[in-house]
């Protein structure tokens, strides 16, 4: 449910976004990259006090049982700042809609434009292949923004990152105070 409401607000504000920006001038990759960052900015503002609530309910943070009472706990304990943590990280991910949608514009353009240089009668892609492009964009995107998603995710899982599995790495860091600040949660860090 969460990622199914967070997809459709983010192609409900990207598509109105672009229609705007494409009655105005030329939609180049830099400018789709700028469209899909605001309109994943939009939607995660709307987004992060759910995402924070279901982390917290997988991983059994707290002693909830359900939704509701977890965001009692959560607001009695930390306050309505308790239900944005991450934010910033999620703000800097928003990055990742972003790049999956302007390389999957380019490989179709791209894709397209050989069909026409082939003398192929569609120009449109098959079903199959909009599966192909659209797995592979969302791949190159993950790739790219995976380091983050796993210190946003540890973060509001109340957890610390550590270098190895089960956390019994020698080089166990803290996480940096810059990371901590980017939550927008003052708490101290989990021990």
């Amino acid at each position: 449910c969460e990622k199914g409401t967070e997809n459709f607000v983010f192609y409900y504000i990207y598509e109105a976004i672009k229609h705007q920006v494409q009655s105005r001038l030329d939609v180049s990759s830099a400018i789709s990259l700028g469209i899909g960052y605001l309109a994943g900015v939009a939607t995660i503002t709307t987004i992060t006090p759910l995402e924070v609530l279901s982390t917290k309910l997988q991983v059994g943070a707290g002693k909830a049982q359900n939704a509701l009472e977890l965001l009692r706990h959560v607001l009695a304990k930390e306050g309505v700042g308790g239900l944005f943590k991450g934010y910033g990280f999620n703000v800097m991910l928003c990055i990742n809609p972003a790049i999956q949608n302007t390389f999957f514009e380019r490989l179709k353009e791209l894709l397209l434009r050989r069909k026409v240089q082939a003398g192929g009668k569609s120009v449109s892609l098959t079903a199959f292949e909009a599966l192909c492009l659209g797995a592979f964009a969302k791949a190159v995107a993950t790739l790219l923004t995976y380091p983050l998603t796993r210190v946003k995710t540890m973060l509001q899982a109340d957890k610390e990152p550590t270098m190895l599995k089960g956390g019994k790495s020698p080089r166990r860091r803290p996480t940096p105070q810059l990371l901590k600040s980017l939550s927008f949660s003052h708490d101290q860090a989990p021990q």
